[in-house]
């Protein structure tokens, strides 16, 4: 094998004893990239060092261009991870960075804490409070005290973590995400979640406070498979019933009756569509803005929206004015209705009256816009950036996320690195003759996968994880009795579970992964399975059952539809069969967070070993799987022998 020949100024400051194989790669190739002037797409492993390699080949980049590098995550603790690493290359080079974290959870003031249940009332709420001055932590944040000179000279010049920064900033009683804020355009790295480059709404915000333009950022997408739909999320938007009716009660409340008839309309509207099951209904946006400003006697453009938005803001006014959450409703309408003309005449738009199930079991209905392209959001982000680095574990084919995201036209270099796994750390096998296509879903069928999974999880000496397609695989495994096959502490999640009722149960699972272990029983990009880290003993085995492919509704063929015109006959392929194969690789890599890792992946379905699908897996599942014709005790005796002595 050739010698990999780092550049010295990155050996200079990588600072760790030695660079590993592969990981030598994947600083090479981003560091030349990027001296040329062009992007980078690279597709490794987990446990490789991604972070620290991509963040030593980009800090000599951005320091000859005078650029700051915002590394954009989906979680905070990736955020928080990125500081960790910074921390150490600080050792070897000076270095300055922070994390950032929403206004919401960084906000100390109890009204804040108590009302903001999203961003938007975290925003109204810290405008109003600064505006009056009654908000005591950001009163002391002038740079001519002591305290905050002092905590600003400490961060300027140490790697710090939103948690530390609020550490610090309880002690001295001030704002820590104002802190964060004053920090920004001071520090070299910024490490923050998607939205405040992504959702046009906070980037601009965010752009004044860094004082640069998107010419001057050098952006590392971590785990950058995830933006896909992160774009789709930030460009779509969505109307219920619900909040119609609170709207209704909104205006009665506060004398905006100038927009009673529009609600009623919405409302009458809405529940002549609602059903008790899940139906997705497209309508013309076009139809129902000139209905809608037939019955109001005025056309419903941009500017009306602008009369609700203003109206639902002195709402949010009055609200804080009685010490109450400064929610609006008729805030959310104005908004939802600007997003409905923006998008009444654009293709990559869907828009649905969509009845669906409440988390109560109850039934909603809502109108939707849906965003059928990720390019809407994407394209002008990386078109427009100095130059972007996009990492992920599970993104081959490269050439379809590159389309996909608008980047195919770009100066690009791309590679997909080799596993750094040998069968001692990992080993894949895909059962034959078992599926979850529907044919497939049979008594006997589901009695062997239970078998499966019960040998895998009761011969693994600490946590298994079992991943279903979706929460009817998920039931048919339950009714099939999965509980009685295996003999270790079981916990499975539901529809109706909250998110801090999924993270009890997860909390407890991992407790118990030196006790003999676990099983954990999720669906397929849930909570558990894309969500949540199991480093070490916290998940040995992952068992994935079938294939996660979506159900074929309106937004789905809709979406299939319109990628085939944008892509030449690729939108089943781009919108359908990769998004599934990425969710079940995302999940089997759960057990595989570092280098010395050990994980055991089955699949129950064989469909994973067919050419056309396996070719969607990424490299280091691909080289370490292998399909495997199962008989009675044959996977309990291969987990025994993988995690023997």
């Amino acid at each position: 094998m050739a010698t990999i020949k780092i550049p010295q100024e990155v050996k200079d400051i990588f600072p760790y004893e030695k660079i590993r194989p592969i990981q030598d790669k994947l600083i090479l190739t981003t560091y030349s990239a990027l001296k040329a002037g062009k992007n980078v797409i690279i597709e490794g492993a987990n446990g490789l060092g991604k972070t620290v390699a991509t963040l030593t080949s980009c800090i000599p980049i951005a320091r000859e261009k005078n650029l700051q590098i915002i590394h954009v995550c989906r979680t905070n603790k990736q955020a928080d991870r990125v500081v960790s690493e910074l921390k150490e290359i600080a050792k070897a080079t000076p270095v300055s960075g922070v994390s950032l974290r929403g206004r919401r959870e960084m906000c100390p003031h109890p009204l804040v804490q108590k009302h903001a249940d999203d961003a938007v009332t975290a925003s109204v709420l810290c405008g109003q409070l600064k505006k009056l001055r009654k908000c005591e932590y950001h009163n002391r944040m002038s740079e001519s005290l002591p305290h905050m000179r002092n905590a600003i000279k400490v961060l300027k010049s140490v790697p710090s973590s939103s948690t530390e920064i609020n550490e610090l900033c309880e002690e001295s009683r001030i704002c820590s995400y104002e802190l964060i804020l004053k920090l920004l355009e001071e520090v070299d790295v910024v490490a923050s979640s998607y939205q405040y480059i992504f959702n046009p709404n906070i980037r601009d915000t965010f752009l004044k406070r860094v004082s640069r333009g998107l010419d001057e950022i050098l952006l590392i997408v971590d785990e950058c498979h995830n933006i896909i739909d992160t774009s789709l999320n930030i460009s779509s938007g969505q109307l219920s019933i619900y909040s119609v009716r609170q709207a209704l009660k909104e205006i009665k409340t506060f004398d905006k009756l100038e927009f009673l008839r529009l609600i009623r309309f919405l409302s009458t509207e809405l529940e002549a569509n609602q059903t008790r099951s899940y139906i997705e209904k497209k309508i013309d946006a076009k139809n129902l803005l000139f209905r809608m400003s037939k019955e109001v006697g005025a056309t419903i453009d941009h500017d009306y929206s602008d009369k609700l938005i203003s109206a639902g803001m002195k709402i949010q006014n009055e609200h804080l004015a009685r010490d109450k959450s400064p929610r609006s409703y008729l805030y959310q309408l104005g908004r939802f209705i600007r997003k409905l003309v923006v998008t009444k005449n654009r293709q990559e738009f869907l828009h649905l009256i969509t009845s669906y199930q409440t988390r109560g079991e109850g039934w909603g209905v809502k109108f939707e816009v849906v965003s059928l392209d990720a390019r809407f959001t994407t394209k002008r982000v990386f078109e427009y950036v100095h130059n972007s680095v996009h990492i992920s574990g599970t993104i081959d084919p490269i050439d379809a996320y590159s389309k996909i995201v608008g980047m195919d036209q770009l100066p690009l270099v791309t590679e997909v690195l080799d596993s750094p796994y040998s069968e001692q750390n990992v080993q894949g096998f895909i059962i034959d003759k078992l599926s979850t296509k529907l044919a497939d879903r049979t008594p006997e069928n589901y009695d062997k996968m239970c078998e499966v999974i019960a040998e895998a999880a009761n011969n693994t000496p600490a946590n298994t994880g079992v991943f279903a397609a979706s929460y009817i695989v998920l039931k048919g495994l339950l009714d099939a009795g999965i509980q009685t096959y295996i003999n270790k502490p079981f916990f499975y999640e539901t529809t109706k579970m909250t998110s801090s009722a999924n993270d009890r149960m997860v909390d407890e699972y991992k407790r118990l992964a030196d006790k003999g272990g676990a099983v954990l029983m999720g669906v397929l990009g849930g909570r558990s399975s894309e969500g949540a880290d199991f480093p070490g003993a916290q998940m040995n085995t992952c068992v994935i059952v079938g294939i996660p492919y979506a159900r074929p509704t309106t937004r789905i063929e809709s979406q299939i539809g319109y990628l085939d015109e944008q892509f030449y006959k690729k939108g089943r392929e781009y919108g359908y069969i990769i998004p599934a194969i990425r969710r079940a690789a995302q999940a089997a890599g759960r057990p595989i967070r570092s280098i010395n890792d050990r994980g055991l992946i089955i699949f129950l379905d064989y469909r994973f070993s067919q050419p056309y699908t396996s070719r969607f897996l990424p490299t280091w599942l691909k080289q370490n799987t292998q399909l495997l014709e199962y008989e009675h005790g044959r996977i309990a005796t291969i987990a025994e022998h993988f995690f023997g002595p």
